[in-house]
């Protein structure tokens, strides 16, 4: 009996253990380079073709992943590749630019701030990094409302575990 207990416990510790890992996410599915992520439970994900979107749930805080590729690249600076992303996204044009670093290799990050229709503010964070002449990795950290400040470790500590792979 004793036996079947310990081995209950076991099992339940098992289960729960396998259930609080991360799911890795890899952008772009096959190929390299690539942007490599490990999405903890409490996060959201939504995969489509080329990108992938992460919400933390109960949050306003977000994260989107993408790997920009193609001969064009190489002939586009990163400032038209933010503008791009912004207008795509129904933001205005960047305001501000910053250092900024994915997986320790440098980049540029672009800010966008904009009114939420249903109310507070919506500010976006673009940092792009060139790694190559045909890629370029996108991440864009997202908040609404200043209430998002608090959730802003949650979004720092996911964005800070993303990994470049297949990179020269």
């Amino acid at each position: 009996m004793r036996r079947q207990v310990f081995l209950g416990i076991l099992l339940a510790f098992a289960v729960v253990s396998v259930a609080a890992r991360a799911q890795p996410v890899r952008i772009p599915g096959k190929g390299d380079p690539a942007l490599v992520v490990e999405v903890p439970r409490h996060w959201e994900l939504h995969q489509e073709e080329g990108h992938v979107a992460l919400h933390l749930k109960g949050a306003k805080v977000f994260l989107q992943l993408s790997m920009v590729s193609g001969l064009a690249v190489d002939r586009t600076p990163l400032p038209t590749i933010a503008s791009n992303v912004f207008e795509a996204a129904g933001m205005p044009a960047w305001s501000q630019t910053l250092p900024a670093t994915i997986d320790g290799r440098a980049g540029q990050a672009y800010v966008s701030v904009r009114a939420d229709p249903g109310g507070g503010i919506v500010t976006m964070v673009l940092t792009l990094v060139k790694l190559d002449p045909l890629h370029v990795a996108a991440l864009i950290r997202g908040t609404v409302d200043s209430e998002a400040s608090a959730q802003a470790g949650y979004l720092d500590e996911l964005a800070g575990s993303i990994r470049i792979v297949g990179a020269r």
